[in-house]
């Protein structure tokens, strides 16, 4: 075997070693469109979640509330479900600044007002179901369109009393107010118009933010009287007029929020975590790929021994 056939062979057992790199990376490392989690802000007494991948804080923005918050990483087409449970708010019949989906995927307004998917142009996402105190609400049928979320992301809303016509997906019973109970409430909906369906079976699919202790808070104790609902009752309708005269839009008056600075670091330090956890990950794939060259070289250096021999 002359010098020429040897340095082929090297180059052959190079390519064989980055192909198996590749493969394995690719297979266990899915492309991964964005996150997306419950996010919400209580009207008044400022308890909030205003971005995917932070935790519960209460108005001034550094106070963590007892949560567990399980948000996903979208892989691609198909069904998903995030949830936050064991936080409810304390003040009776307390407005809903909003509550719905968020993610950290930017978007783009259009001529028509609507919004886009900034780098996923024929991304959608639509709302299948909205879960709170136990009860399930069929969102299949509502139009509930993306929107700007204000940090660089995007929004979907169950409820909006911040918008100019107030929003409220479960029915006009609701009237905006809050959940009562620390039982879970569950967004589940769907993506369509990706590259490619979702990773099934995909472990890092579903990521968990522990907020305060993570245990779940007291539970509101029933009302006792009959006056005090009439009061709240009261209090609500006042605060409804009050909003229609006085609240332009979501977007504004979120960006008001005097946590808004916090939110924006919060999600940066989750995306930063994010990447580390993936960096480490592609490390196992190129150990592969450089083990199995280097068991191809020592096969061929084995034949160039032998055939001098």
């Amino acid at each position: 075997m002359n010098f020429k056939k040897v340095i082929a062979a090297l180059s052959a057992a190079a390519v064989a070693g980055s192909m198996l790199a590749t493969m394995t990376a690719s297979a266990d490392e899915p492309t991964v469109y964005g996150m997306a989690g419950v996010s919400f802000q209580v009207r008044d007494s400022w308890e909030h979640r205003d971005i995917v991948g932070e935790k519960l804080f209460g108005e001034d923005g550094t106070t963590e509330l007892n949560a567990t918050c399980h948000d996903v990483n979208i892989t691609g087409n198909g069904t998903y479900e995030v949830s936050l449970e064991g936080w409810w708010c304390e003040f009776d019949e307390s407005l809903m600044g909003w509550i719905g989906l968020d993610t950290n995927i930017p978007v783009t307004k259009n001529d028509d007002e609507t919004y886009s998917f900034t780098d996923y142009p024929d991304m959608q996402i639509k709302l299948v179901s909205y879960t709170q105190d136990g009860q399930e609400f069929d969102l299949s049928a509502a139009e509930a369109g993306v929107e700007d979320n204000g940090k660089k992301g995007s929004a979907v809303k169950v409820v909006n009393s911040w918008a100019s016509e107030q929003i409220d997906l479960r029915g006009a019973d609701y009237e905006c107010l809050t959940w009562k109970t620390t039982d879970p409430v569950i967004i589940k909906f769907t993506v369509s118009g990706l590259p490619n369906d979702k990773v099934e079976g995909y472990e890092g699919e579903v990521i968990e933010f522990i907020s305060g202790t993570g245990a779940p808070s007291d539970e509101p104790a029933p009302a006792d009287s009959s006056s005090e609902a009439d009061d709240s009752s009261s209090a609500v309708d006042s605060s409804s007029a009050a909003d229609d005269s006085s609240v332009a839009d979501s977007s504004s008056a979120a960006d008001e929020s005097p946590v808004a600075e916090e939110s924006s670091a919060a999600q940066a330090e989750t995306s930063t975590a994010t990447s580390s956890e993936a960096e480490e990950s592609s490390k196992l794939p190129i150990i592969l790929g450089i083990c199995g060259g280097v068991v191809v070289l020592a096969a061929v250096i084995g034949i160039v021994i032998k055939v001098k021999r």
